[in-house]
């Protein structure tokens, strides 16, 4: 791996704009920033830059790893020759079909209690905006990519419509990370909105483990897991599992902390209540 994998690894543009929007929404709001939004904007900007620096190469090896065994099975892909000829936008909008019904079950997964302390780290932000699309640890990214590599490697999408559904994925979810109250009205089982997305972020049970679809919440209705209950006042963060929101260097470790608590508290040494719920 050479010096600049990592940086390269970083989505410049996407960050640009998620820092446009959400300061274009604050803006909008004509007060006084809320209390503790510097400080998370600041760690999320710090994971997303730090992130790739110290994880990048290990996280790299090990999805090479997993793409060398899967590869080693022999799993058959589609011929090429079945995209050459179909609009680049049916192709995108297939592949993102696809994409997300992966994203659906392995957010499902990461909030299950063991795999909870991994993605804990974004729900830390107690101010969510579009900047905390950017706050995730490096093991979050082998859950997804994993998940990619087993369940849609065989469509063997070309590069062009590839990397497009990876810009289009990324500025949605800046989208629904704002702080807007939007629903899309009588689209909101088509695409996802901020209020959707903001109630997967809300710090009360009702929410937990909720909403979990990134693009389609179809999939939440279909699988039970859809909630709206109008505008979101609640707030945000992972406050009953005690994740600090802008302690960065606590953050870059929270899952072994977290697997830390977690067995301390099958051995009976630790009461369930101070883990957490919001593992579902």
């Amino acid at each position: 791996m050479s010096d600049l994998d990592p940086l390269l690894a970083m989505p410049v543009l996407p960050v640009l704009v998620a820092l446009a929007a959400s300061a274009l929404v604050q803006f909008s709001k004509r007060g006084p920033l809320p209390e503790g939004a510097l400080p998370n904007t600041l760690v999320s900007i710090g994971l997303w830059f730090i992130g790739p620096l110290l994880f990048a190469g290990y996280v790299n090896e090990i999805l090479a790893a997993i793409r060398g065994a899967y590869d080693s099975l022999g799993i058959p892909r589609l011929p090429a020759s079945v995209w050459t000829g179909m609009p680049v936008a049916l192709v995108m909008l297939i592949t993102l079909t696809c994409h997300d019904f992966c994203d659906y079950w392995n957010h499902r997964f990461m909030h299950l209690r063991w795999a909870f302390p991994v993605h804990a780290i974004h729900h830390s932000d107690t101010h969510v905006d579009g900047l905390t699309t950017f706050r995730a640890h490096g093991l979050e990214k082998v859950v997804m990519q994993t998940s990619y590599i087993l369940l849609i490697s065989w469509m063997n999408v070309p590069a062009l419509p590839a990397v497009g559904l990876w810009f289009l994925v990324t500025l949605h979810n800046c989208y629904v990370h704002l702080d807007l109250d939007w629903t899309h009205g009588p689209f909101r089982h088509v695409l996802a909105s901020p209020r959707f997305h903001r109630w997967h972020h809300a710090d009360v049970p009702v929410a937990y483990g909720k909403n979990l679809a990134n693009i389609l919440p179809i999939w939440d209705v279909m699988f039970g897991t859809y909630i709206n209950p109008g505008p979101c006042t609640a707030p945000m963060g992972s406050r009953e599992m005690d994740i600090p929101s802008t302690n960065l260097p606590r953050l870059l470790i929270w899952p072994v902390i977290g697997w830390a608590r977690l067995i301390r508290e099958t051995l009976g040494s630790e009461p369930r209540a101070q883990i957490g719920a919001q593992a579902r």
